[in-house]
């Protein structure tokens, strides 16, 4: 690399272990060129999901055109396969470079950092008193677990959380349905790079942890004791604590993820903060749907407040999306929300 590149670029030569990797501060690099061995080839997914996701570009040399023909070339992402001639590889990294500076110039170069709407951390998403610890929390930067019957928010509570602050973030999801060997591998590597080449915190949002297996949870507990340079924020939809005294769940687990805990409540403990909520949402998906956000009847409000809600805050955003999408009114009365999925025999006109 340095005889090919050396008279024009700056080169710098680190293995992945390192840490004195110098891109601390990534505005200082232009150009990551990264070796893929045989065993991160297999990780060929993995491997794009991070590249993608870095602010500069990035060069993958892989040693078999099978991995080559996985790799589909990005503006910020390419590959060569080995063995290749020098004019080969001072080629393409002229070609990423013009087009990082492309990028740069047009601002699309962002980190993993989702337009995620911070909202979700406030009121009326979340009660009052979980919207006042909430922040707290995730300026604490503890391990975190979020939990709630199912649909009460927890996985966009999870995301806010990882995304608070005025600087970029990085964030990678595990489910815990599928924790196993390769895929905790899977999820290692993936941390390990976003660690080594990333200037921006990292967060591991564990979801689902009450579907993990005996066997998973003996095996994510062996890697949260290897991984530590991650902030840990996990979501369940049940209340593991009393599993644990149940010894349905792993204490050791337990007690790793959840040094915090915040629980969401269920929309049956919030009746009479139903319309606001269904006001919150309908405003959200007018925009969406370019409509003018509507009112609510006095029995449309009725009929909400005494709907079951088994699905919480998710069966209700749905049921608001539904009827907003059918019915574009300005005012929407008790007969015109649709509950299920059935298709109604009229709407109103586009």
């Amino acid at each position: 690399m340095a005889l090919i590149l050396g008279s024009e670029f700056v080169i710098v030569k680190r293995p992945l272990t390192s840490n004195e990797f110098p891109i601390a501060d990534s505005r200082e690099v232009d150009l990551l060129i990264f070796g893929v061995t045989p065993q991160l080839g297999a990780e060929t997914a993995s491997l794009l999901r991070f590249a993608a996701q870095l602010p500069f570009a990035v060069l993958l040399l892989v040693e078999s055109r099978s991995i080559a023909s996985e790799i589909q070339t990005k503006a910020e992402v390419a590959c060569l396969t080995k063995p290749f001639n020098p004019y080969e590889l001072h080629q393409k990294v002229g070609q990423l470079l013009a087009r990082r500076a492309e990028f740069s110039a047009t601002g699309h170069f962002t980190p993993d950092h989702e337009d995620l709407e911070l909202p979700y951390l406030d009121f009326p998403f979340l009660t009052r008193s979980a919207a006042s610890l909430v922040r707290r929390f995730g300026a604490a930067s503890l391990p975190l677990l979020i939990s709630g019957e199912m649909g009460c928010g927890q996985a966009r509570v999870a995301a806010a959380i990882c995304n608070l602050g005025s600087l970029p973030k990085s964030r990678v999801v595990m489910n815990a349905v599928e924790i196993g060997e390769e895929y905790l591998g899977e999820k290692k590597l993936e941390l390990s790079l976003r660690t080594q080449f990333t200037a921006w915190p990292t967060s591991l949002v564990i979801e689902n942890l009450e579907k993990s297996s005996p066997a998973g949870q003996s095996m994510l507990l062996g890697f949260i004791e290897q991984v530590t340079d991650v902030r840990y924020v996990t979501t369940a939809n049940t209340e593991l604590l009393e599993r644990v005294y149940r010894g349905e769940f792993l204490d050791s687990l337990y007690y790793r993820l959840a040094t915090l805990t915040l629980k969401l409540s269920p929309l049956r403990e919030r009746r009479d903060e139903i319309p606001v909520l269904a006001e919150w949402f309908a405003r959200g998906y007018a925009k969406k749907l370019g409509v003018t956000a509507p009112a609510f009847s006095d029995d449309a409000k009725s009929r909400l407040m005494n709907y079951l809600w088994f699905g919480n805050l998710s069966e209700m955003e749905a049921v608001i999306a539904r009827t907003l999408a059918f019915h574009r009114r300005s005012q929407i009365a008790g007969a015109d929300l649709i509950f299920d999925f059935s298709v109604p025999q009229t709407a109103d006109a586009v």
